[in-house]
């Protein structure tokens, strides 16, 4: 229905002679965000149909041609001459009209395909890497073992639950009050005081977790207390 009203405007104001004929692209490009390649390509061949139908009627004479008042005309004797009954003119600007409106098909739909190709990968990843790490957790929650995950200012981001039946939840929760973070010789592994600055750390001799932070190597350390009266770390 839309590029049957915009066929009859053409024929109104000018025909083939109307640049505006190339206000069909936009259509075009539109349908190749919107829709699949099928359906811009359908309404590509559609355009074109029409406007060659539209081209050859008047040729053909057909339809009365509308004269364009801005488009260039040249006169003789018989008066005006009109490049909508030169076969030539008429021909190529049909051929050149359909090769846009295909080729443009043709590109927008190729990079549609493509940007819902990288979204949909995108989605995929996301929900593996939150798979991957709900199935982590669960790991890590059935290991038996105290596991605690920190950053480079001792701040805790995650611990399990025997970390938590161990050391209790005030070990696992980050400070902010924007003072250097301490951690006490009875919530960690650590068995002092630790400063950390906004740009530098100091290299503790008895704690393995600033020393790796320090150096990037594996570090070990062993320490043994009583957690409760009934159960030994």
């Amino acid at each position: 229905m839309l590029f049957r009203s915009l066929t009859l405007l053409l024929h109104f104001s000018g025909g083939i002679e109307n640049p505006v004929s190339l206000v069909m692209l936009l259509h075009v490009i539109l349908s190749g965000m919107m829709l699949n390649r099928k359906q811009c390509f359908s309404v590509a061949a559609v355009a074109s149909g029409l406007f060659a139908l539209m081209a050859l009627a008047e040729w053909s004479g057909v339809v009365t041609h509308y004269t364009l008042v801005i488009f260039p005309h040249m006169h003789d004797h018989a008066g005006i001459e009109h490049a909508a009954y030169y076969t030539p003119y008429m021909v190529s600007w049909i051929i050149l009209q359909t090769g846009i409106l295909f080729l443009t098909a043709h590109f927008v739909t190729t990079l549609s395909e493509r940007m819902r190709y990288d979204e949909h990968q995108l989605v995929l990843m996301a929900e593996r890497a939150v798979s991957e790490r709900q199935l982590l957790v669960q790991a890590m929650e059935t290991t038996h073992s105290g596991l605690r995950v920190v950053d480079r200012k001792l701040h805790c981001h995650w611990a399990n639950e025997q970390w938590r039946n161990w050391f209790g939840d005030k070990s696992i929760e980050p400070a902010t009050d924007g003072t250097p973070s301490t951690v006490a010789a009875t919530s960690a592994p650590c068995d002092i005081r630790i400063q950390a600055c906004s740009s530098t750390l100091r290299c503790e001799e008895n704690c393995p977790v600033m020393q790796t932070f320090c150096d990037g190597q594996i570090h070990l350390a062993e320490q043994i207390g009583r957690a409760s009266c009934r159960e030994r770390v």
